[in-house]
C-alpha cells in the first residue's frame, strides 16, 4: 500500500487536486489544450481530426479499373481499360490506362465507364473535369478525355490507336 504524503510549501499545505506541481514531471507527461508540443506515439482519434473546426482528412477508398467495366458502347473502341481512383478525405485522384483498338471515326466522345457514385466530383461551381490524356507516340493526335458531371462518366475522345494514360485529380 501507499504512503500519503502531505504536501508543503513555504508553510502552506498543498492539495494534488488544486496543484498541478505536486505531479512529478508533469510538463513532460500531460498533454496540454493549448502551447506548441511534440507528441511521440501513434494517436487514433475515433472521432476525427478538426483544424480551426475543418475536419483534416476522413477516409481513405480505392477502386480498381477492370477491363469488365468499359460500357457497352465502347467494347467495339477499346480493347483494355486499367487504373484506379483513389479517394482520401474529399479528394480524389484518377490514373488509369485505356487501349483504344479502333479510332474514333466521328467527333463523338467515347463512353469509357461510369463512375462510382462515392467518387463523382462536386459538380458545384463546374460541371465537368478536365482529365489529362497522352499517348507514348510522337505521331500528330487529336486527343480529349473529360469527367462529365451529367453522364457521370469518363469520355474520351482520340483519333489515334494504342494505349492513352490518362491523370486527373478534383474533390467529391
Amino acid at each position: 500500500m501507499a504512503d500519503i504524503v502531505q504536501l508543503e510549501e513555504k508553510g502552506n499545505l498543498l492539495y494534488p487536486k488544486t496543484h498541478v506541481s505536486a505531479i512529478d514531471n508533469f510538463d513532460e507527461t500531460v498533454v496540454k489544450k493549448s502551447g506548441d508540443e511534440e507528441i511521440a506515439g501513434v494517436k487514433n482519434f475515433k472521432d476525427g481530426l478538426q483544424i480551426s473546426g475543418k475536419e483534416v482528412i476522413k477516409g481513405y477508398e480505392k477502386y480498381t479499373l477492370k477491363n469488365t467495366m468499359i460500357n457497352t458502347e465502347a467494347k467495339k473502341n477499346v480493347s483494355e481499360l486499367a487504373g484506379v481512383f483513389v479517394k482520401t478525405g474529399n479528394v480524389v485522384t484518377f490514373n488509369g490506362r485505356v487501349n483504344i483498338s479502333i479510332a474514333n471515326e466521328t467527333s463523338s466522345f467515347l463512353e469509357i465507364l461510369s463512375i462510382p457514385s462515392n467518387f463523382l466530383p462536386n459538380s458545384t461551381g463546374y460541371w465537368n473535369v478536365a482529365v489529362t490524356i497522352n499517348q507514348l507516340s510522337n505521331a500528330e493526335a487529336t486527343r480529349i478525355s473529360i469527367i462529365d458531371g451529367a453522364k457521370k462518366s469518363l469520355l474520351v475522345y482520340t483519333n489515334k490507336t494504342g494505349n492513352h494514360y490518362l491523370s486527373a485529380s478534383w474533390h467529391t
